[in-house]
């Protein structure tokens, strides 16, 4: 044995510091103690708050490593035991220290390493870790159960041999438990033992030690050190056995076995093995004597064998058996093939950490590893200070969001949100409230996709604080399921440059290969299966060089195909023929492993879990991937599904043992998804059914008032064939799905609820079906479907008497009309659906109808009464508190000012509603009214400010990903780029806003571009392609009804034919066309009377009385143009200027007396006395 090396250890006495140790084993290096118990708490300060979660309440100890606090976990309002780590952790020993220190000389990352698998552990007779992190210099910490009404392992004399077997039995299985996982405790004493509130132990605080200071390796508290660790050797399952040895002694003796009068003497004994065996029960003392042997060859080999000795002995029957994996080795062996990829995610991460972020698809089938590929990813970004957040799709039985809600979630603790942010927020996390510590209430609805886009926006503001703050690494899961959560996933990988904010996602490439086309700015990762060379690899990894051998590798390629799932699957399967991983080296192989192939293999790993804990491991697998323990821990009770000795954390350790299950992230999560659905897959529709009903049940008890939850109850009552509860979820999950515009899925649902309804007949569900279904048809342009589902709901109004449901038809048919440019139909359907919600006394639906009203007189150009209406709808509006009513009534009261070319009240009206419109988080509705107060400062000829707006409203549609909006805003920003004169730029815009209108349809859009483009013909001279572009757009503007448009186009028309510049006017240029032209925009510009109308038709009759000779008449006519509209535009300037020149030239003196003298004269006047001298000239076009 090599000689007792020096060393120093905190508290081993006091001869330690100057004075003698007294015999007494307490003061015998009890130097970590961890009192996971309320009843002994300490009282001190403790900082608030570890991680941004962790509330510390008080101090519960302290020893050689760190300091415990009883500490609030903000996200599950529970209480847990915090240990806040205080020495380097360099100084630490683990068991993961020595191979991954060594193979990346980074002591953070091996510690990481360590407690994701101290975390991942549960046995009935450990306190686990739940939690783990590193806080902001860097120094870990961990979490654990919070114990209630604990006491000491030894009991007070007279020790009852019996109980001190059974507890000592627990003690063993949980030994046996962490050294079949390849852990060793390194620090076993008794503080490290608790006798919890049923009177069973608990192992705790396993795994980790603190680095003497002297004596490298040394670690431990010295009355429990076996001579080994002694004298320098690493600690080992036999050095455990050894304290635990050290412990049964004091347990039936009362003293320690070494107990001396020195420490030099004590070391002595320990290495000598001098201690007296007498004070011992029979058959005790033959253990303790082979347990406490200085050479641990001559120990016990494992902790059974102490078990069956200790209880054959003692005449006590044997713990009862409990299920344990084959090797932890198979699950924890060297992460192989994928070196590559994760040098390329390292690197992106360290770009991320200084600001340069970036987003990863990883691909792959499932069971190639993606999973083992994010867990090194993520321990790497936790031991730099990064917070990781998690996200997993699921398939069914999901909430909406899901993906994001946990994330959301833990950013609640991070930021500081604001009320509109959490007022968004908590339709996907509705514990916010509780989580930020004040009351929320509720976004308002959004109409549209509104509701989506306020959503995404929401969450991309919370990630950009959180990573101004803090590096942030999201992961999220199986994105091959994901829906509704993929917008705010693409909005937020198109901003991830400019953060400090790596993504990473995974799919399943072979049932979603598409998916890197729906997120193209994603860097994409595809795993591919393992190679033979990386075969041979990763059987070496977990067989040792017997997994080397030629025909082992063929049978793994041939059974696997290169899958790692598969092959540890299949290794495990030899394991069992073989006896134990060692010994498959040398089995005889068979030609097949398992018959059936590798879902034979599955089916018999889940039988790996004990029998009795089948029935819950059913009802888990229907309820989801992870395991809510919330739910599933009543309907064990109630259900019985449990032995009645048997608790659910017996039941999770047991499963975990099997490993079926695992723990994640402080989750219990199926160890892979292979394993639910082969588990679900063995369940025929009879036994699914009332699975399904027994989960929805516990559901509703347990989240009645989430509703969010609505559509997992809508999945489960579907499956359990319950069609009254689908159809009472079908309608909400149905609303749901349409607020969020998930119309696709929203139809699909009310479709189903219409084959769920009892019978035909009128029903309020059934006209509140058809209401939707007709909406949704509405929206989505499918025009005649819409118009039948009206046809339909109005009859099953009056046959129900909903009048609020045939207001609600009317109205969609009315919009219709109005798109097929029945305005007079349009009007009167409106009409009538006010008459009804009158009726009804539905404010809302009377508020949408006088709205439609008034955008009707507006078409007629009845002004005054559109006015009125507005401001009737807005009083409604005020009255029922709804706001996006509102901002949307006052920007459409802007429209009616600026049409009448009033544009100071336009801009003050569009002011009030953007800032309402900011307040509730319409971007959409800011973008529009960003838009239109640009447009009137275009008009007011302050162009540049008019620039600004046109690009912030450009900047919001791109975000918002509405191409509608967007060729709106380049359309209108085109047109103050003209202004300019910057017409390269401006023909560009243009161009780009007309090619977005052709592709999504907006006729009405194309005519304004084309009428854009003709502007700017008629800037840069070229009048042929201005007459072209004219003649394009007029049959247009007759098809949509568009009366200003018309009217407009109309006197653009007249102007080229008789343009008094060569370079305005067409080749060939006709007086007759341009006075029929000329008397249809004058008819149409007094049936509008507004400014802007009179004056694109007074311009053109200037431009034809001098054409006609008459200079004085033209004088006259810009002098009244110059009355009513000092600040033209800069095309109409081009064209007065035109004329001024024109008139001027031969008038000379006279021009200025004709001008003024017009100036005083009446534009109504004027127009009609033109369409008089025009009278029975008729436009041809």
């Amino acid at each position: 044995m090599p000689p007792l090396m020096c060393f120093v250890l905190g508290g081993l006495g006091e001869e330690a510091v100057g004075g003698r140790y007294d015999g007494d084993p307490c003061r015998m290096g009890h130097t970590d103690i961890f009192l996971v118990t309320a009843s002994r708490m300490m009282t001190s300060t403790p900082p608030p708050l570890i991680g941004n979660r962790y509330q510390l309440q008080s101090r519960l100890g302290q020893g050689g490593m760190g300091v415990v606090y009883k500490a609030k976990d903000r996200l599950t309002d529970e209480f847990v035991a915090l240990k806040q780590v205080t020495v380097q952790p360099s100084q630490i020993q683990h068991n993961s220290r020595a191979e991954t220190s060594e193979a990346t000389g980074d002591d953070l990352v091996a510690l990481a390493h360590e407690f994701e698998i101290l975390a991942g552990l549960r046995h009935p007779h450990i306190i686990g870790v739940l939690d783990y992190g590193f806080d902001a210099d860097r120094m870990p910490y961990y979490t654990m159960q919070l114990m209630p009404n604990t006491r000491d392992f030894y009991e007070p004399a007279p020790v009852d041999v019996a109980k001190a077997v059974k507890l000592l039995s627990q003690v063993l299985l949980a030994l046996d438990y962490l050294h079949r996982r390849g852990i060793t405790h390194r620090d076993l004493k008794p503080s490290n033992i608790m006798i919890d509130e049923r009177g069973n132990a608990r192992v705790l605080d396993f795994g980790l030690a603190v680095q003497g200071s002297v004596g490298g390796g040394i670690s431990g508290t010295l009355a429990y050190m076996s001579p080994e660790v002694l004298t320098g050797m690493p600690a080992t399952p036999k050095s455990d056995l050894f304290a635990l040895g050290v412990m049964m002694y004091e347990m039936f003796v009362g003293k320690h076995p070494f107990a001396s009068t020195s420490i030099t003497n004590a070391l002595h004994k320990i290495m000598t093995m001098d201690f007296d065996a007498r004070p011992l029960p029979a058959g005790v003392d033959l253990v303790v004597r082979r347990l406490l042997m200085p050479d641990p060859a001559d120990r016990y080999s494992n902790a059974r064998d102490v078990i069956a000795d200790l209880c054959a002995y003692t005449s006590q029957p044997l713990p009862p058996e409990s299920s344990d994996i084959r090797e932890s080795i198979l699950q924890s062996a060297t992460f192989v093939g994928r070196e590559r990829e994760i040098a390329v995610l390292r690197e992106g991460l360290a770009l991320a950490l200084g600001g340069q972020g970036s987003s990863w698809l990883i691909g792959g089938e499932s069971g190639v590893g993606k999973s083992r590929l994010i867990r090194e990813v993520q321990i790497r970004a936790q031991v730099g200070g990064t917070l990781v957040l998690t996200g997993q799709a699921v398939t069914g039985g999901g909430t909406l969001y899901q993906l994001w809600r946990e994330a959301i979630r833990r950013l609640a603790l991070v930021v500081e949100m604001t009320d509109y942010e959490a007022s968004v927020l908590v339709e996907i996390a509705p514990d916010i409230p509780q989580l930020i510590g004040r009351n929320i209430i509720p976004a308002p609805l959004m109409p549209g996709s509104g509701q989506q886009d306020r959503l995404t926006q929401a969450i991309l503001s919370v990630f950009r604080k959180a990573a101004a703050i803090v590096p942030v690494l999201l992961i999220v899961e199986d994105l091959q399921w994901t829906s509704e959560s993929i917008e705010p996933l693409r909005a937020l990988i198109k901003a991830v440059p400019e953060m400090r904010l790596m993504i990473v996602g995974t799919y399943r490439n072979d049932e979603r290969p598409d998916l890197p086309d729906e997120l193209p700015e994603a860097k994409v990762i595809a795993l591919e299966r393992l190679s033979e060379p990386e075969i041979e690899r990763l059987s070496v990894a977990m067989l040792g060089a017997e997994g080397a051998q030629p025909q082992l590798i063929h049978l793994l390629e041939q059974e696997t195909e290169g899958n790692v799932f598969f092959m540890v699957e299949v290794v495990r399967a030899l394991a069992e023929m073989a006896g134990n991983l060692q010994d498959v080296g040398r089995l005889t192989l068979p030609e097949r492993v398992v018959a059936g192939g590798v879902q034979a293999i599955i089916r018999r790993r889940l039988d790996q879990a004990p029998t009795w804990a089948q029935p819950a491991l059913r009802l888990a697998a229907v309820a989801g991937r992870q395991v809510d323990a919330k739910l599933l821990i009543p309907l064990c009770g109630r259900l019985n599904l449990l032995p009645e000795r048997m608790s659910f954390d017996d039941w999770v350790a047991a499963c975990v043992s099997a490993s079926v299950l695992r723990v994640q992230d402080n989750r219990i999560v199926f160890a892979h998804d292979k394993l639910r659905e082969a588990m679900i897959d063995g369940l025929d529709a009879a036994e699914k059914a009332p699975l399904h009903r027994q989960i929805a049940e516990g559901l509703e008890s347990l989240y009645a008032h989430d509703p969010t939850y609505a559509g997992v109850l809508y999945e489960h009552w579907h499956a359990a064939g319950d069609s009254a509860k689908e159809l009472a979820y079908a309608m909400v999950f149905g609303k749901q799905l349409y607020d969020q515009s998930m119309y696709s899925k929203a139809r699909a649902l009310y479709e189903r609820a219409l084959e769920l309804l009892p019978d035909d007949k009128p029903s309020a569900e059934r006209v509140e079906i058809y209401r939707k279904l007709s909406s949704i048809a509405w929206i989505t342009s499918e025009y005649e479907q819409a118009k039948s589902l009206c046809d339909t709901l109005i009859t099953l109004s009056r046959a129900a008497g909903s009048l609020s449901g045939e207001a609600a038809a009317l109205r969609t048919l009315g919009m219709l009309e109005n798109l097929y440019g029945n305005n007079e139909r349009f009007e009167q359907l409106f009409l009538e659906s006010l008459a009804l919600s009158h009726s009804a006394n539905d404010q809302d639906g009377i508020a949408r109808s006088l709205k439609e009203l008034a955008f009707a007189a507006e078409i007629a150009g009845d002004y005054e009464r559109a006015m009125s209406l507005h401001h009737q709808a807005l009083e409604i509006w005020r009255e029922i508190h709804d706001e996006i009513g509102e901002a949307s009534e006052i920007n459409d009261m802007g429209i009616l000012y600026a049409l009448k070319a009033d544009w100071t009240n336009a801009i003050d009206l569009w002011e009030q509603s953007l800032t309402i419109k900011r307040r509730v988080g319409d971007r959409r509705g800011e973008a529009a009214t960003v838009m239109n107060i640009g447009t009137a400062l275009r008009n007011m000829n302050r162009t540049q400010d008019a620039l600004m707006h046109y690009q912030r409203a450009i900047s919001l549609w791109r975000e918002i990903g509405s191409k509608p909006g967007l060729a709106a805003a380049l359309n209108n920003m085109a047109g103050a780029l003209q202004d300019s004169e910057r017409y390269v730029e401006a023909r560009a815009m243009q161009m780009e806003s007309l090619q977005i209108k052709r592709e999504v349809g907006d006729q009405q859009g194309i005519a304004d571009s084309l009428a854009n483009l003709a502007t700017l013909e008629m800037l840069e001279g070229n009048p042929s392609a201005i007459h072209t572009l004219l003649l394009e757009i007029l049959p247009m503007r007759r098809a949509q009804g568009d009366v200003r448009g018309l009217q407009g186009t109309l006197a653009s028309l007249a102007y080229v034919e008789i343009a008094p510049r060569s370079d305005h006017r067409i080749e060939g240029g006709n007086r007759e066309s341009a006075a029929a032209y000329l008397r249809e925009s004058c008819e149409l510009a007094l049936q509008l009377a507004v400014n802007p109308a009179y004056v694109d038709a007074l311009v053109s009759l200037a431009a034809l009385a001098v054409y006609d000779g008459e200079f004085t008449r033209g004088a006259e006519l810009l002098g009244l143009i110059d009355a009513i509209y000092p600040q033209p535009g800069v095309s109409a300037a081009r064209m007065l200027d035109a004329i001024w020149h024109a008139a001027q030239k031969p008038l000379r003196a006279a021009f200025h007396e004709a001008f003024e003298r017009g100036r005083s004269l009446d534009a109504v006047t004027a127009l009609h006395e033109a369409v008089e001298r025009f009278d029975g000239i008729q436009s041809s076009a």
